[in-house]
């Protein structure tokens, strides 16, 4: 997600990028079907896949949590939570990450015109004990009292999370038992653009992904994928930036496939596949509509859908809403 005085200052680019690859080793056509649609003018900001293959997303439209169950006929969504009418000022839910099996961390906040320290939060939704007649357990771990713009999450250890912040440029890392928070990495790599005065005026770092000893991160400003190792014992990044991918300007969160293939969404473009050898594709038979401004991606968990990506959309073609932000699942 990136934030350009807010959801009315996204312009739309364009809706394919080149690829870097022949033809013949563009990614096979894809299968492409829609899971749930949620009313306009719903913007569903991120994705997670619960051990049991249901969906958890966050909407940025409203302070709400909800999972979909993509295994029912029909699908069916269900509403885990709401700040709305609490004592708080959260207005958006942000980045998901599961913290330990069945446990979620999201980031909450109240999504300002500008970047605006403090207004940022962590929590979770535990769903170990939960069932049709008992609730997850919603909580609030930690705030980010120095956020700015609290996007994409990923867990590094169990009580280790990293955030990213896109309008300060860092990372943040927060220790999820004292609620601690400092930032982690501040780089180059990691800037959103700026005006003549200085303010920001397209996010920088959006999505974040620990895997394989690495922190994978997109630049919607830059359109890079980059990577830096970390200590997954410390939680400490170490090394050097390295740039993997460019050229995909509005990237937001991705998918990393087992055989090291990222799927990045684009919220004002394409669905881009990432290939191992870092050079770019797009997926054949995948239309604007198809992934309306995706968002998000997710791998399925079980037996039965462990080869399909999900993905969450805004609803957004040709620069308005058309249609309420939806789920599809690719068979890749």
């Amino acid at each position: 997600m990136r934030l350009l005085g807010i959801l009315t200052a996204f312009t739309l680019i364009t809706i394919t990028i080149q690829s870097a690859l022949p033809t013949k080793h563009h990614p096979k056509m894809a299968s492409i079907s829609t899971v749930y649609q949620y009313p306009l003018p719903t913007w569903i900001e991120n994705i997670a896949v619960r051990p049991n293959g249901h969906l958890l997303v966050s909407f940025l439209t409203a302070p709400e949590l909800h999972l979909i169950n993509p295994f029912s006929t029909p699908p069916t969504d269900t509403l885990i939570h709401s700040f709305t009418n609490t004592n708080t000022n959260i207005t958006g839910l942000l980045g998901i990450a599961e913290l330990s099996p069945d446990i979620f961390a999201f980031v909450a906040g109240d999504i300002p015109q500008t970047a605006t320290p403090g207004k940022y939060s962590i929590w979770s939704a535990d769903f170990t004990s939960a069932s049709d007649n008992t609730p997850a357990v919603v909580k609030k771990i930690a705030d980010i009292p120095g956020g700015e713009l609290l996007n994409g999450m990923a867990k590094v250890n169990e009580h280790t999370l990293l955030i990213a912040d896109s309008m300060k440029g860092v990372i943040w890392s927060l220790d999820t038992l004292t609620g601690q928070s400092g930032i982690a990495l501040d780089h180059e790599s990691l800037k959103a653009g700026h005006d003549d005065a200085g303010n920001p005026i397209k996010s920088g770092i959006n999505g974040l992904r620990v895997d394989d000893n690495y922190v994978y991160y997109t630049n919607s400003f830059t359109g890079a994928l980059s990577k830096v190792a970390i200590d997954y014992e410390t939680g400490e990044i170490q090394g050097e930036v390295e740039t993997m991918a460019k050229g995909m300007v509005d990237a937001d969160d991705f998918a990393i496939r087992g055989d090291g293939t990222v799927y990045v969404t684009r919220n004002m473009g394409s669905l881009v596949v990432v290939l191992k050898s870092w050079e770019k594709a797009d997926i054949a038979g995948l239309e604007a509509k198809d992934v309306s401004g995706p968002t998000s991606a997710a791998f399925g968990r079980t037996k039965g859908d462990n080869d399909v990506l999900y993905v969450s959309t805004i609803g957004r073609v040709n620069g308005t809403f058309v249609e309420g932000g939806k789920i599809v699942a690719i068979k890749i």
